[in-house]
Order: C-alpha cells, then sequence, then structure tokens
C-alpha cells in the first residue's frame, strides 16, 4: 500500500523524542514503517531531521494520505490566529486541494477539535473527499492515552529531576481556548484562572509562565527541552480541558516526567486522576501550591506510581499504534465514505474517559510493618472496579446507602464517568454527610428519605426502581461479579499473606480476599453491626467497639475514618512474629467538593 504522510499547515523536520509536540505520533509512524512492508511517501514531513519534501505529487500517486493533525480546529476558528497567517496557509492548501478529491484519508488527530467533520466542512469545503478514518490520541486503545509516551521520552533524556523545588507553580503551552472551532463560547476557565494564580503568587519563584502569555516569563519552543530547566524546579502545575473536561492531555504526564505534581481543574481526567490531586476553585489550588514541603513529597510519590502502575511500555505504545493504524487503513481502502461515515456515527467519537473495571493491579506499600493495599489510590476506590458490571444493559442503577457510606461515592464517581445516571436514597440528616455531597458532585440524584431506618431506605430504592426500571443495587454491591474481579485484582499484587484484615459492612470484600488467599488467616473488622457469620466465609471477625463513629486513630495513608481506618487501628494493636500481614484499604476519606 502507498501511504503519503503529510502535514497541511507546517513544514515537520522531526529530529526525535522532545523534538516536537506531536512526537508520540512521528515515533509510533517510524515504528509502522519499520516493521511493515508498506511504500512510505512524505509532504511537508521528515522523519530523520533532513529536508522536508514538499512535491504535492506525493499526495496524488498515495491510495491513503495520513495527515499529522494538530490543532487544525485553530486555523477554522475566527480570531484564535493572526488573520495574515491564515490567509497565507489556506492560499497554499487551496492549491493541493484539488490532489485530495475522492482520496482515502486517515487523520492522526492530537487535539480534541480536529475531527473528519471539520476536515470535511471547513478544511477542505467544496472537495469531495473520499473515506476518513481516524486514530485519535485520547482512543481507548491506547489508556491512559497516546500522550503517555511523553513520560518514557522525558525520563530517557531529560536529565533526573531534583528532590528541591524553589518555584512554587509553573505552566507551560497556550491559554487561549475560550472558544470553540465553530466561533461559540467554550467555557473553558483556564484565562481567569492561570491570571488569578499569577497576581495571587506573582513572579518566580510564586508562578513560572512559559508560552502564550501577556506575564510570560519565557517564550514557548515546540521543543520540550526547552521547558525542562524551568519545570524542574516547579513542585506544581494545572491541567485544563476545554472539549472535554474529562480527558487527559499530555501536560499530566509531561508533569510527572519532570517530578511536577499535576494538579487537575475539576473534574480533568475523569475516572482516571486520583481525586487527592483534584481542586475546584482558585482558592483551593493557591492553597495546594503554597506548600512546598513534606505534602510535595508526598503527593509526588503517590501520583508517579499511580501512573505507572497503568501506564503501557513504549513497545506496547507502538504496537497499539500498528493496531489502530491498520484498522483504520483497512475502513478507508475497503468501504465508500457513506459506509465509513456511518460506521463513525454508529460507533461515535468516544469521549476520553478511563472507566475501567478489574484487571488494574493494585498497589500496595508498607507501614509499620503491615503491606497495605492503596485502593485509596484507584479510582473511585475498589468498589468502582466491578460497578461498572451493574451499569451494562441499563441507563441508571438505584442504590439504599448508609450516610457515611463509601459505595454511594463509588456508584457516583463510575456514573459520571460512564455518562450514565446513578439514583442514591439515604436518610435524611440535618446535615448531609460528606460522601453524600461527594456523590451530588458528580451527578448522582440524591433521594432524602425521613424516618431514615436502613430497612426504609431500602424499601423506598426498590420501589423507585421497579417504577422506572432502573437496576437495584445490593447492598454493599454484593454480585458475584464483584467477588470474582476484587479477587482477581488481590491475586494480582503477588502478596502472599499470612494475615489479612480488611472492614467489613457487608461481608463482600473479605468474602472476596478468602477467595484470592484462601490459606491466609482473616479478620474482618465489622464497622457497623455484626455480620451474619456465612457473609464472611468463615473469617474471624471483631466489631469495632464504636461502631457508628470515627475511628480513634488514622493510619499514615488516605483512609475512611469510618471504615478502613478502624480495621488498621485493631490490625496494629494485635501483636504478631514473623508474619506477612496485609490490610486492604478500600478508598480515601471523603473530600468536600469547591
Amino acid at each position: 500500500m502507498k501511504i503519503c504522510f503529510a502535514r497541511l499547515r507546517n513544514t515537520t523536520r522531526y529530529r526525535g523524542p522532545l523534538s516536537d509536540i506531536v512526537d508520540p505520533f512521528f515515533e509510533g509512524i517510524k515504528s509502522y514503517i519499520a516493521t511493515h512492508d508498506i511504500a512510505p511517501s512524505f509532504y511537508r514531513l521528515s522523519l530523520d531531521g533532513g529536508p522536508a519534501p514538499a512535491d504535492a505529487s506525493a499526495i496524488e500517486r498515495a491510495d491513503v494520505v495520513a495527515i499529522v493533525s494538530e490543532a487544525e480546529f485553530a486555523w477554522q476558528t475566527k480570531g484564535r490566529l493572526h488573520t495574515l497567517d491564515v490567509a497565507k496557509s489556506n492560499e497554499n492548501l487551496a492549491q493541493i486541494a484539488p490532489l485530495f478529491k475522492h482520496k482515502p484519508l486517515v487523520l492522526l488527530t492530537y487535539d480534541r477539535g480536529d475531527t473528519p467533520k471539520l476536515y470535511r466542512e471547513r478544511t477542505f469545503a467544496g472537495v469531495e473527499l473520499g473515506s476518513i478514518g481516524e486514530v485519535d490520541e485520547a482512543d481507548g486503545a491506547f489508556a491512559p492515552g497516546l500522550a503517555g509516551m511523553k513520560y518514557w521520552f522525558i525520563r530517557e533524556r531529560a536529565p533526573r529531576p531534583p528532590e528541591q523545588r524553589d518555584i512554587s507553580f509553573c505552566y507551560w503551552g497556550a491559554s487561549n481556548k475560550h472558544r470553540k472551532p465553530d466561533g461559540g463560547k467554550s467555557g473553558d476557565e483556564r484565562n481567569a484562572t492561570l491570571l488569578g494564580i499569577r497576581k495571587r503568587l506573582g513572579k518566580p519563584p510564586g508562578s513560572c509562565f512559559i508560552g502564550s502569555f501577556p506575564y510570560k516569563d519565557l517564550d514557548f519552543a515546540r521543543e520540550f527541552t526547552g521547558i525542562v530547566p524551568w519545570a524542574h524546579r516547579a513542585a506544581y502545575t494545572l491541567c485544563f480541558n476545554w472539549l472535554e473536561p474529562e480527558a487527559l492531555t499530555a501536560r499530566y504526564f509531561e508533569a510527572i516526567a519532570l517530578g511536577v505534581v499535576p494538579l487537575t481543574w475539576k473534574q480533568y481526567g475523569g475516572a482516571f486522576v486520583p481525586r487527592e490531586l483534584r481542586v475546584w476553585s482558585l482558592e483551593q489550588a493557591i492553597a495546594r501550591m503554597r506548600r512546598i514541603d513534606a505534602a510535595y513529597s508526598r503527593e509526588f510519590g503517590m501520583v508517579e506510581r499511580h501512573l505507572l502502575a497503568r501506564l503501557p511500555s513504549l513497545q506496547d505504545y507502538h504496537q497499539r499504534f500498528a493496531a489502530r493504524l491498520d484498522e483504520e487503513l483497512t475502513k478507508v481502502t475497503s468501504m465508500s465514505a457513506q459506509q465509513v461515515e456511518a460506521l463513525h456515527k454508529k460507533e461515535r467519537r468516544p469521549p476520553r474517559k478511563a472507566i475501567r473495571g478489574g484487571g488494574l493491579i493494585p498497589i500496595v506499600e508498607e507501614y509499620d510493618g503491615i503491606a497495605v493495599v492503596r485502593d485509596d489510590l484507584f479510582p473511585g476506590g475498589t468498589k468502582a472496579r466491578f460497578i461498572p458490571k451493574l451499569f451494562e444493559g441499563v441507563e441508571e442503577v438505584v442504590y439504599a446507602s448508609p450516610a457515611q457510606g463509601g459505595a454511594q461515592y463509588s456508584l457516583a464517581h463510575v456514573a459520571h464517568g460512564l455518562g450514565k445516571r446513578a439514583t442514591i436514597f439515604v436518610a435524611a440528616r440535618r446535615e448531609p454527610h460528606l460522601r453524600q455531597i461527594e456523590a451530588k458532585a458528580l451527578g448522582a440524584k440524591i433521594v432524602l428519605i425521613s424516618f431514615g431506618m436502613l430497612s426504609n431506605v431500602q424499601a423506598k430504592a426498590r420501589e423507585y426502581a421497579e417504577k422506572v426500571g432502573a437496576r437495584l443495587a445490593p447492598f454493599g454491591m454484593d454480585t458475584p461479579e464483584a467477588i470474582a474481579i476484587i479477587a482477581e485484582a488481590a491475586r494480582g499484587t503477588g502478596e502472599n499473606p499470612d494475615e489479612v484484615w480488611c472492614a467489613a459492612g457487608s461481608g463482600t470484600l473479605c468474602r472476596a480476599l478468602k477467595q484470592a488467599w484462601p490459606r491466609a488467616h482473616h479478620v474482618a473488622v465489622a464497622v457497623g453491626r455484626n455480620i451474619p457469620a456465612d457473609k464472611l466465609d468463615g473469617a474471624e471477625q471483631i466489631r469495632y467497639p464504636r461502631p457508628f463513629e470515627f475511628a480513634a486513630v488514622q493510619p499514615p495513608f488516605p483512609s475512611d475514618p469510618h471504615y478502613d481506618a478502624k480495621a488498621w487501628q485493631l490490625a496494629t494493636a494485635r501483636a504478631r512474629s514473623g508474619r506477612r500481614v496485609l490490610l486492604w484499604n478500600v478508598v480515601g476519606p471523603a473530600i468536600a467538593p469547591r
């Protein structure tokens, strides 16, 4: 197959990783050419740093044109770029546009604003294009995102990040994203937020801005190596998105590779991002950035471990890219434009979300001689590993929750990520619990029940679910799928404990851990009422002495004071010698949205 790899708006002489913003695509193309029997040609692009061919006949000769598309939307957004630059670029594009008539295209898109529709209706308006396929940096095949390759590029080529940080905040890139490609307002909040940070923190060492800002400290360069010396000094940055608030962008991966904690604006990154990184207001962000102390080291260690547990290797990325490109090439060369368009409409362009069930290996860390499974680092906590199964085939899941129950947060978190509905019935209280506030902030419908005995709350939830045809989740999310998925995750840690501790409300987690480690001695700490023995599968049960109050001792890791912290308190109090003890931490403490 004859494939022409092309750039339309600028000429690129690619010299390797960190030399260009879209280096993940260029590295993917290089690997694809090296491993496939194709006849590649290039237009305004070279992959060896040499002169980029400018002969448009390469487009005419090709069976398919693969366009590396970066911010094409900016050229189509009025007022985004200088008028003369746009006019000159459009004039050049008009000269080659006829060559694209009936030509199959594959767009390699590095921005959510660049879509097949944009190319048909705006970029090549008036030209009858052939089929258009698309490989997007945020395709599910690349989860958590093709831009994750940048983590490896930076770690392999940039100096190791220094431990000491003397700049509170650093931001690199552009801030002008207040317009959509169609000219409408995007609702993007970064302009006002970044200006507020500059006013509050001031110039370095308070804040450092690299890029197109009126208050910039350094001009932006396509070569990332120019950013490294400044970013290496910073403790924090802030990640935004515009067309899809839950998207992951390159900044997230770049920051972690540079030793910078990537705070995330509101719902940025969706289910993938640990909620400890989320900020909801300028004031909350400023408060976090002013703490260049032990908090920074702890937070960075947490976020890097979380990423590395989920990040594909470079070899894996190359294989995934090749598979996706092959898939789109097959589509555009074997199907008509109408068939491809109909297929894309049916499939719909997936939002950048990272809700996934079991299969992600939990992180295990040791504290005071106890191995702790840090599922507080898993987006949504342990229950979010299997709750996606409850949404299969339905749009709404209903749950009757105790006021302080962590399941309501996990259910709301998963529903938000899947674009579905969570309805939570809970006893009415004078002051709502933080878990309820968290769930509501994630979009869950909260139904308050007077005379809120749990049995009454459950009856009302059951009545509602039957009436609207929603799925009623069982207490504790106790399903066979839950047991299997948690057990699989537990075995994936590679641990072989002698003794296993967990907090218990319904007994689901305890039974799953018994399945994973049948030879271990299991201890379930009942955080509320006593649990029937058959729900614990023979595990030892200890009832926490103050069942409906906070734990008296807080662990040295984020933990729910109503739940896992109680198990930690009792586990550390029991004497032991020469035994491998493991505690499963389901979720972190409730955090009030701001």
